[in-house]
């Protein structure tokens, strides 16, 4: 049976490519423009890993993620972002915090642009 992956991200092209380069590697996989519906999906099928980007109109990535794990929702979670978690450069304290949360809570960060032989590489280690 494949192995199902939901990539949720306002960025169409983004879903597009990530959907052929992941279907191409055997996967089955689904794409959602926003975050509102995550949750709800996610509760109604099984998928074996998300793919969530962060900045998304409406409800964020980081509370779809903290929702998630609130709801012990056993999938996998690959983080999207086009800024840098962790990073060491001064910065709010509460953005700070958002991204120990966001470290705590996937199990894995992708910072845009990525190497895609790495994620697939992420993907397969973690399904």
């Amino acid at each position: 049976m494949k192995k199902r992956i939901l990539i949720v991200d306002d960025d169409e092209e983004f879903c597009e490519e990530m959907s052929e380069i992941l279907n191409d590697e055997g996967y089955c996989v689904e794409q959602l423009f926003e975050g509102a519906k995550v949750n709800g999906l996610l509760r109604e099928n099984k998928y074996d890993l998300v793919f969530l980007d962060m900045k998304m109109p409406g409800i964020s990535g980081f509370e779809v993620l903290k929702r998630l794990k609130e709801d012990k929702v056993a999938t996998k979670v690959i983080v999207i972002t086009g800024g840098f978690i962790g990073e060491k450069l001064p910065r709010k304290q509460s953005a700070k915090e958002d991204d120990d949360s966001i470290l705590k809570l996937a199990d894995a960060v992708a910072t845009k642009p990525f190497d895609i032989k790495l994620i697939l590489d992420k993907v397969s280690e973690l399904i």
